[in-house]
């Protein structure tokens, strides 16, 4: 049977595997790893590549090739984040690194696509290691091999090529600086560890002897304390006198040896330049540093253990060995300041208020429109400025001066009404902008209230079912009794048991559409979850509210800002459409001027006459062409080299062709806009009467489906309260009453679901008249009183 179907079910399973993996692959909400820095260590004897991310590495693979020498490191789900490029090459100059490479491609047939390859090409065939030194850190260890150490050391032999000696010198330098420096501070670290250990040795080994002391007063024991005490298998420490050692004749003849040795390495090393030192004398070196180190801190545990340090010290030296090695200073405790409660809806609706963005813009528009209006009215008020000119020269080798000083004014007479009808369309533009903050501010407050009453009526809900789970823990604890006893069977205690889980269960989906409600308010709000906490501790209190139909139309009528704003724009394009007609109307303009000029040789006195000027000018559009004619009259004081006053009048007359054809087709768009408002007006009146028709049908039914509940949950009490007189005389089961308690539960979260849709319906209501608030619960009905009086509890 198995092999007949097998075919058959392996072929559904590709044909499954097919269908789901084209839409798992490129999942929206998948984050690779992303790599954040890649850096190069050079340590004694080996190159480590250290691998910094973001996150843990989860897998990563390696493979090798001969020729030539490469690794390749591949981490699947990375992508580089320190470059935008795809492929990037460092060049190594090591003893057998000779370039390391980054590409980041992708995989399309895998899932997620984006692979990061690391690969790294060698001189010669390596030894490495990789593990990882913490969850975000890779490190890739890469030995140097002893035969490029051997070419190096004979390369800083050969005087001939100096730029390679000096090159070479510089990089074995580079290295066994680096390789001494981590060696020191690695040795150091040990020392203060065994140190750490030694004081706590120490001090347990004190209170050992004040706890003997204490126990035989009579006898005097003197104990020893040693720093590498061991514990036995019993518990106890044991005290072990160390005596110092006497080194013998052999050792203390080496010991000298060896200090000869260091001294002449040293003066070796001061002498000889930089680039020519020796790898091996720098080794040799660095391994006497090391003996000579651990010579030193032999016999310091002996001395702390003579005297306990006390707390304060033991952190002063805590703080200096992290400072002398380099580790991280603790981080201070910052005082975590305690978090704003947002307890009731008001308040949700002031802050959600401060962080809405849509609102400021709206506000900043209305500030925008009000400078428009000052725009506009300006335009009606005459134009100034004020010149002034002076002028120096000479004429046949003779300096003169000449200055002039003018006010200049221009002011419009006749624009055929266009100037007032500006000013006129601004403020209704003002208007609009005031009303369109208000429906924004509305329809915020609509969203913030269902939010807010979607994450009270979740409270509700679970806190109904914590009670439920307590009244059947109840339940469950007298049949676990009656089961051990022998008075119940097996069958009942189980589906006890299969109830209880179902309660769980039911918590559980209760607990996540708590947490999806209030992360949904929040996320209305815009809040900061790290200043502020919502903590609303008031249940939804039910009360009944007479709505009429008719007067909630024609408050909607009166009041819904899309109303407002829709009929305001009707009349700014009628505004419009007068503007474009207006302007094939006549347009006068006046300009003038008055003030004082003259000029004068050096040698003579300069006298100031007046002189002034004044002229009108008439446009008139004809079809697409213009008519212009213009009169001035202008009289100026003598200049240089004139005695008496000049005046003059002038008239002209022009004619444009057809310079102004874009007439035509701005009244058409004009007729056209105004047209589109008007329609967009009577589509809102209409949306409006069937929107608080609709949400007012909502409130009529969650009143009924509250009313319905109300009578349900007394049904369900009246049946708990049989059902626990039938169990107190045997002839009902357990089960029976748990099952009864859980459809009581049910019966009070419909009511609950009720309630919370019939805020939501009022909250519907008033977005729908354009009143937020008007219509409130202000009588609250408690849900006690939908509970039936004297139910007994079980015992």
């Amino acid at each position: 049977m198995s092999k007949k179907y097998s075919f058959l079910i392996s072929i559904f399973t590709a044909l499954l595997f097919i269908l789901i993996v084209p839409f798992n692959s490129f999942s929206e909400e998948y984050q690779p790893v992303r790599i954040k820095e890649v850096n190069f260590k050079t340590l004694k004897g080996v190159i480590r590549i250290v691998i910094t991310s973001d996150k843990p590495i989860s897998y990563y693979d390696t493979s090798e090739f001969e020729d030539p020498p490469t690794l390749i490191i591949s981490i699947p789900e990375a992508e580089l984040a320190f470059t935008d490029e795809r492929y990037m090459t460092r060049q190594m100059n090591t003893a057998n690194i000779k370039e390391v490479r980054f590409h980041q491609f992708f995989d399309y047939l895998s899932s997620p696509p984006k692979i990061l390859r690391i690969i790294v090409e060698f001189k010669q065939k390596p030894k490495y290691s990789i593990y990882a030194e913490n969850d975000t850190v890779l490190n890739v260890d890469i030995e140097v091999p002893k035969v490029v150490v051997a070419s190096l050391a004979a390369r800083l032999a050969q005087p001939s090529e100096e730029k390679e000696t000096v090159e070479a010198g510089r990089i074995s330098e580079e290295l066994m600086s680096e390789a001494l420096d981590e060696a020191k501070q690695k040795e150091l670290i040990d020392i203060l560890e065994e140190e750490k250990q030694d004081r706590i040795l120490a001090k347990e080994a004190e209170k050992l002897k004040e706890s003997e002391r204490k126990k035989k007063p009579k006898e005097a024991v003197k104990i020893k304390e040693a720093p590498s005490q061991k514990k036995e298998p019993s518990g106890l420490v044991k005290a072990v006198e160390v005596m110092p050692q006497k080194k013998g004749r052999f050792e203390s003849r080496r010991q000298k040896e060896e200090e000869i040795r260091k001294k002449q390495l040293e003066a070796k090393k001061e002498k000889q330049p930089l680039e020519g030192r020796d790898y091996a004398m720098t080794e040799e070196l660095m391994s006497l540093q090391e003996g000579s180190q651990k010579e030193k801190f032999k016999e310091e545990p002996q001395k702390l253990a003579e005297k306990p340090p006390t707390v304060e010290e033991l952190v002063r030296k805590g703080e200096e060995e992290r400072r002398l090695v380099g580790a991280p200073q603790a981080p201070a405790k910052e005082e975590k300041k305690p978090k704003k409660k947002i307890t009731n809806l008001r308040e949700c609706i002031d802050i959600g208020l401060d962080n809405y963005m849509s609102a400021k813009i709206a506000l900043d528009e209305v500030k925008l429109a009000e400078l428009k209006v000052t725009e506009a009215k300006r335009a009606l008020f005459p134009s100034a400025s004020f010149k002034n000119v002076k002028t120096e020269g000479d004429i046949y080798d003779v300096d003169f001066l000449e200055r002039e000083y003018t006010l200049r004014m221009e002011q419009p007479l006749y624009y055929g009404g266009r100037l007032r009808d500006a000013v006129r369309k601004a403020e209704l533009n003002l208007e609009i902008a005031k009303r369109n903050y208000n429906k924004i501010k509305a329809d915020f407050i609509a969203k913030v209230e269902m939010a807010f009453y979607s994450y009270v009526g979740a409270q509700m809900v679970l806190a109904a079912q914590e009670e439920l789970k307590a009244e059947a823990e109840h339940i469950l604890g007298i049949a676990k009794r009656r089961y051990d006893v022998g008075l119940s069977t097996e069958v009942e205690y189980l589906n006890l048991q299969n109830l209880y889980a179902q309660i769980l269960y039911q918590i559980n989906v209760a607990q996540m559409e708590m947490g999806s409600s209030k992360l949904q308010l929040e996320h209305e709000l815009n809040l900061d979850t790290s200043s502020y906490e919502i903590e609303v501790k008031e249940p939804l209190q039910y009360a009944k509210i007479d709505i009429d139909l008719e007067k909630s139309v024609q408050f909607a009528y009166e009041n819904r800002p899309e109303l407002f704003i829709n009929e305001l724009t009707v009349r700014v394009k009628e505004l419009e459409e007068k503007i474009t007609r207006n302007k094939n109307q006549f347009k006068v303009d006046f300009t003038g001027s008055y003030g004082k000029g003259g000029g004068a040789y050096k040698t003579e006195s300069l006298e100031l006459g007046e002189t002034w000027y004044g002229g009108v000018m008439l446009t008139k559009p004809l079809g697409g062409n213009t008519l212009s004619y213009n009169m001035s009259k202008d009289q100026t004081s003598p200049r240089l080299g004139q005695t008496t006053r000049t005046g003059s009048s002038s008239q002209s007359w022009e004619f444009n062709l057809l310079n102004n054809i874009t007439r035509y087709s701005e009244e058409k768009n004009a007729q056209i806009d105004l047209k589109k408002a008007l329609n967009e007006l009577n589509e809102v009146k209409k949306s409006i009467s069937s929107e608080v028709r609709e949400a007012f049908f909502r409130y009529e039914k969650a009143i009924m489906q509250v009313d319905g509940s109300v009578i349900k949950i007394q049904l369900r009490q009246k049946e708990i309260v049989v059902n626990q007189i039938k169990v107190d005389v045997d002839e009902a089961l357990l089960s029976e009453l748990l099952e009864n308690k859980i459809k009581l539960t049910d019966e009070k979260v419909s009511y609950l679901n009720a309630i919370n849709s019939y805020f939501a319906a009022i909250s519907s209501i008033n977005k729908a008249i354009g009143l937020s608030g008007f219509y409130n619960v202000e009588t609250p009905q408690p849900l006690e009183k939908t509970k039936v009086a004297g139910e007994k509890k079980l015992k």
